[in-house]
């Protein structure tokens, strides 16, 4: 396996500027995961895939030009802003829960990784963006599920212990009358 990787890397040296771009350009399009890429210091739209198009329910022609606190990425400006000094000390985010906005103004979560790159010569961030509002809902169900539950095992067992104190009250008494 580490052989095929090495063999593998030395053929990525090989290859041009414009192959290595080419790749590039068909990972970032043809992800199933949701991927834009923005400038760093503006956080304007510099590219974005058909997944983030997709989830979002907007068109590329919308995306562009615009930043991404304008674009209801960030609940406010401020929440960008602190990420972005993290990827300036870390190089990179990892796993942030934000609230999604889609075009139709429905809402959501999306789980967000943040990486600092240089494209074209500009400093940008590439996120990869996934759409959990399904896990999320899903997880908040079973939680008030399993609420429900405790609600009703409480319930059960105080009936449970009424039904054997109507019973011990019964039997003490039928046994005090027979005495």
């Amino acid at each position: 396996m580490a052989i095929n990787v090495a063999k593998e890397l030395a053929g990525l040296e090989k290859l041009t500027v414009k192959q290595l771009r080419e790749r590039f350009a068909t990972v970032f399009h043809s992800s199933p995961t949701g991927i834009v890429l923005t400038e760093l210091s503006t956080g304007k739209v510099v590219d974005v895939n058909e997944a983030t198009l997709n989830m979002l329910g907007i068109s590329r022609e919308e995306m562009f030009g615009r930043n991404s606190v304008e674009l209801g990425a960030w609940p406010d400006a401020a929440d960008r802003e602190a990420v972005v000094r993290q990827i300036l000390e870390l190089g990179s985010v990892k796993n942030l829960e934000i609230p999604l906005r889609r075009a139709d103004g429905t809402r959501g979560m999306s789980l967000r990784s943040l990486e600092r790159i240089t494209f074209d010569g500009l400093d940008c961030i590439l996120t990869l963006l996934h759409d959990i509002s399904d896990r999320k809902r899903i997880d908040e169900e079973l939680q008030a599920s399993r609420q429900r539950l405790k609600i009703l095992s409480q319930q059960l067992i105080a009936a449970q212990e009424s039904e054997r104190d109507r019973l011990a009250r019964e039997l003490h008494d039928d046994v005090g009358q027979i005495l």
